[in-house]
């Protein structure tokens, strides 16, 4: 299995871990057993998307 990310949308005034974020687009990162290994926030769609692709393309051999 290749490592993946996913973007998941917040709701306004969501916390995560109790704090606040900063952006509405959270991204986790996964590592090949499917298991969370990190994440990020971002303002727009279009970071989040290109950390998505940023990630995947730096954390998997076969850069397809």
């Amino acid at each position: 299995m290749k490592c993946k990310a996913t973007i998941e949308i917040l709701f306004d005034e969501e916390t995560v871990l109790g704090s606040p974020t900063i952006g509405k687009y959270m991204v986790r990162y996964f590592d090949e057993d499917d298991e969370p290994v990190g994440g990020s926030f971002h303002e727009t769609i279009q970071e989040a998307h290109d950390d998505v692709l940023d990630y995947q393309k730096t954390h998997n051999k076969d850069n397809s």
